[in-house]
């Protein structure tokens, strides 16, 4: 299943600074702040770990990737998860896409280029400090 960690849709993390002694839960504050999606990727830690640059997933070669036995329900529960209290329209039979209020997009999509692999997307429009680069 291709999760992106927050940030763009390659699961990067967009503005995620590195600085000396910062951990990845720090990180994450700076570029979420305090919304919707942070509060679900605290949440989902235990059952989701993040690697210690702050991704969900391991890096693949064009988005970051959870390992599991059965991509549909693992995949399916994550973007429930990530995507909770955000505002959701369906694109058709073949996921969704999720708003948040502070713009941040979350898409889920059953079927993508490659077999057998769910695809979660998650964009984030704004952070709490946008010019931490």
């Amino acid at each position: 299943m291709g999760a992106g960690s927050p940030g763009t849709g390659d699961g990067r993390n967009p503005g995620a600074p590195r600085r000396n002694g910062e951990t990845p839960d720090k990180e994450i504050d700076i570029v979420l702040g305090d919304n919707q999606l942070k509060h679900n990727v605290d949440k989902m830690k235990g059952q989701y770990p993040l690697t210690k640059e702050g991704y969900f997933g391991k890096e693949g070669k064009y988005s970051r990737i959870i390992t599991t036995d059965t991509p549909i329900s693992t995949s399916e529960d994550f973007a429930n998860k990530i995507a909770k209290g955000f505002e959701r329209r369906p694109i058709g039979t073949k996921g969704w896409v999720a708003t948040a209020d502070d713009g941040t997009v979350i898409t889920y999509r059953v079927v993508t280029s490659t077999p057998n692999s769910p695809g979660v997307d998650i964009n984030i429009k704004y952070s709490r400090n946008p010019s931490v680069k």
